[in-house]
């Protein structure tokens, strides 16, 4: 399965903080920061640890074929983080007033 249990409840609960922060200002190199610590190292590498313990208990016999999909979690979170990151300046914007001088 290349998304895993451990990446389902990241988006979920990715999505309900979307809900929760839309309305919030957040700083946006706070929130950069936050997004790219998460999404490019961590969450990769947690979601990598359960899958292969998942494996380990699945299989008798674990070859390095079973273990490959694990790597593409790192692409996998670098596009959501990069979405997050998009989402969040795009919410942290204020609409253009009149500039009449």
């Amino acid at each position: 399965m290349f998304i895993g249990y451990f990446d389902y409840g990241v988006l979920f609960l990715l999505v309900i903080a979307n809900i929760y922060f839309w309305k919030k200002n957040l700083k946006g190199k706070i929130g950069c920061l936050i997004s790219g610590l998460l999404f490019s190292i961590v969450l990769p590498i947690i979601s990598m640890k359960i899958e292969i313990t998942r494996i380990s208990k699945e299989y008798e016999i674990i070859d390095s074929f079973n273990l490959l999909h694990t790597y593409f979690r790192f692409p996998m979170y670098w596009i959501i983080g990069i979405f997050q990151t998009i989402v969040m300046n795009v919410n942290n914007k204020k609409p253009a007033g009149n500039t009449r001088s």
